[in-house]
């Protein structure tokens, strides 16, 4: 069976180095970029790491997940560490989870948080990311922390949002916990959902990245894709045939390169939202061991700041650190203002290097699973697969992205073998 996977990012690179590992079936990779790894994409700037879409960590609850990547790459090459989000709340700098900190706020507010915590209305019917983070959470943690942080990252109301895509994504405390968390003003967040990550000691998320790939030789390795055409159950990359294409390419760029699209298909794909993310890399002194910071105040633009520099010791030069400043949609403002509004309200100038990623957050709006249901079911049709987050329209972890890999790469070994004994 011949094979081509489209888009070198993380889950184009893991299911060609599984199915070439663990079941010697070799595809082909179409990447456009010199380098692999999609959003996880590093690079060195005067000394300083920089993960272009975000400071990506990795850990999970899949122990041949762990495993494989540890095979890869040793765990002597990776960093270990608890994480140590914070929350700018106001003027103060809270522990994350919010509804753990409410010690640390103004009492009127934790008051509040803790009465509509306990006056939940428990049959509400979810129908919204609003509603389940309020049946959750109650009304007052959703008005004070939850509501302002999501309209803010998502430029997207949650009322309008879906809410079947957030397991795993948020912890999600009972309230007699939050109370007991409260009356003994203990804010650590250990257990919850990715208190702990690894991350590699030098090089950035490309270190993983480039331990993945390694096994991918150039005569396998194509430039990007200009053409894609269906004929007789065939598939033609560049005019060169394959029985089954695995897409990891983000859907809206995918449509531009196939040749007789429906016009269905064309629709649903041009309904799907998405946010872009604009960043910027500043040095600054050693101060502080934080993970990351949320920031829900909507007069800061930036909703959220990464400490890149505290993930490994030779993130930066010596006795120096960095941060990476994250603004969602930024076609909203200027560079200018972008600039003048973080170092107005976080006291940052000169940043000393920037990104544009354009496919960033995938948007659960109530009609995107209705959109990819007829566009999965159209391509797996014409053999062509959909694979990874904006091929699928999903928002999956890196680690969900490998254990998917794992699946999908036993499903085309299954169906490769099937075809071989017909």
């Amino acid at each position: 069976m011949r094979i081509a996977i489209l888009g070198g990012g993380l889950s184009g690179i893991s299911l060609y180095d599984i199915l070439n590992r663990k079941y010697g079936i070799v595809s082909d990779i179409y990447e456009k970029n010199d380098k692999f790894g999609g959003l996880c994409r590093t690079e060195i700037i005067d000394g300083y790491v920089y993960d272009l879409s975000g400071g990506h960590v990795f850990n999970s609850k899949y122990k041949e997940v762990k495993e494989y990547i540890f095979e890869l790459l040793d765990k002597s090459n990776w960093q270990y560490s608890e994480r140590k989000s914070k929350i700018k709340f106001g003027s103060q700098i809270i522990d994350y989870p919010f509804e753990f900190s409410l010690s640390k706020v103004d009492k009127e507010i934790a008051a509040d948080c803790i009465e509509s915590l306990f006056k939940r209305n428990n049959e509400i019917k979810i129908n919204s990311f609003k509603d389940a983070l309020v049946k959750n959470f109650g009304e007052k943690i959703y008005e004070y922390y939850l509501g302002p942080y999501n309209e803010k990252i998502w430029k997207f109301s949650p009322a309008d949002m879906d809410f079947d895509w957030i397991e795993g994504k948020l912890p999600f405390p009972n309230a007699r916990e939050i109370l007991i968390k409260t009356l003994n003003k203990d804010t650590k967040e250990e257990g919850m959902s990715h208190s702990t990550y690894y991350y590699p000691v030098a090089g950035g998320i490309q270190t993983m990245i480039d331990a993945i790939s390694e096994s991918i030789p150039s005569n396998n390795r194509y430039e990007g894709v200009e053409k894609i055409e269906f004929k007789d159950s065939k598939i033609y990359i560049n005019k060169k045939e394959y029985d089954l294409v695995v897409n990891t390419i983000p859907l809206p760029e995918l449509k531009k390169l196939i040749l007789k699209l429906d016009e269905n298909i064309l629709n649903a794909i041009d309904n799907l939202k998405y946010n872009s993310v604009h960043s910027f890399l500043y040095p600054i002194d050693k101060e502080n061991d934080y993970s990351w910071m949320y920031i829900p105040d909507k007069k800061i633009i930036p909703h959220r700041i990464v400490y890149q520099g505290n993930f490994a010791e030779e993130n930066s030069p010596k006795g120096k650190s960095s941060i990476t400043v994250e603004i969602t949609k930024p076609e909203l403002y200027t560079k200018e203002e972008m600039l003048e509004n973080i170092s107005n309200f976080l006291g940052l100038k000169n940043p000393i290097a920037e990104n544009f990623t354009k496919y960033a957050y995938v948007i659960f709006d109530k009609h995107r699973k209705d959109n990819m249901s007829l566009i999965k079911d159209y391509f797996k049709n014409r053999n062509l697969i959909l694979h990874g987050r904006f091929a699928e329209w999903e928002y999956p972890n890196m680690d969900i992205c490998i254990k998917k890999s794992m699946n999908l790469a036993e499903f085309i070994m299954t169906e490769s073998k099937n075809k071989m004994e017909k």
